[in-house]
């Protein structure tokens, strides 16, 4: 899925990697000044793909139903997500039984922090020199890798909760946290970006998580109603 791309004609030339590579579909989120005819024009091949691109609004929109969520990037950042490159990718992809989301970052900034807070993993592709990729070709890159891999899967791994159903269960942590000190101290990114993580561990079992969700909502009640963040600004 690309986020917030700014050139038509790299929406289309990323559409037609994707479909020499066999993915399933192209997702936009909150694209800026799109034009699919142009796209279209881009994409050879894949003109159709471009067609029935799906737009959202928001990277956790985009990712609800993935299983393994992964963002590219090639900035250094604050703090550490885990760090894969495209052989990691494709070794933790092949056994997921699930949807996969590789998601790309606008060409002139890259994913933000909170949008990389949706993802299991930051990707980062090899380079000699100069890290910034045009955004086809990372696309190409990233999929060449899988398309080698993927299909020779050995054992299926345990399931992972859905990116939507994580969100859902991280909404509820935040919501009691406000009501402690907790996040005076932990900036809200750090502490989403590592929940969505614990909870994407394969193998949780989603009526453990739906008790967890009853237990904090009971607790966010029992600590009454006032939070106690710091305002913002």
């Amino acid at each position: 899925m690309l986020v917030r791309p700014r050139e038509p004609g790299n929406v289309g030339a990323a559409a037609r990697a994707i479909a020499n590579h066999g993915a399933a579909r192209l997702v936009l989120v909150s694209p800026r000044g799109y034009d699919p005819t142009v796209a279209r024009w881009m994409a050879p091949g894949a003109r159709e793909l471009v067609s029935q691109a799906r737009i959202v609004a928001t990277v956790a929109e985009a990712v609800a139903d993935a299983e393994l969520v992964v963002g590219a990037t090639a900035r250094a950042r604050r703090w550490d997500w885990p760090s894969w490159g495209p052989a990691e990718l494709a070794e933790s992809a092949a056994p997921i039984q699930g949807q996969l989301a590789v998601v790309f970052g606008p060409e002139d900034m890259g994913l933000s922090n909170p949008e990389l807070a949706c993802c299991d993993a930051a990707l980062r592709l090899p380079t000699a020199g100069h890290a910034s990729l045009n955004l086809a070709m990372a696309v190409t890159v990233t999929l060449a890798w899988l398309q080698g891999i993927v299909p020779h899967a050995a054992t299926p791994v345990p399931e992972r909760l859905p990116a939507g159903l994580r969100e859902g269960v991280i909404q509820d942590f935040i919501a009691a946290l406000e009501r402690t000190p907790y996040l005076q101290s932990h900036p809200d990114e750090k502490t989403r970006s590592t929940l969505f993580r614990i909870l994407g561990t394969p193998g949780l079992d989603r009526r453990d998580v739906g008790a967890l969700r009853s237990m904090l909502k009971a607790l966010r009640v029992g600590l009454g109603s006032v939070p106690t963040k710091k305002p913002q600004g």
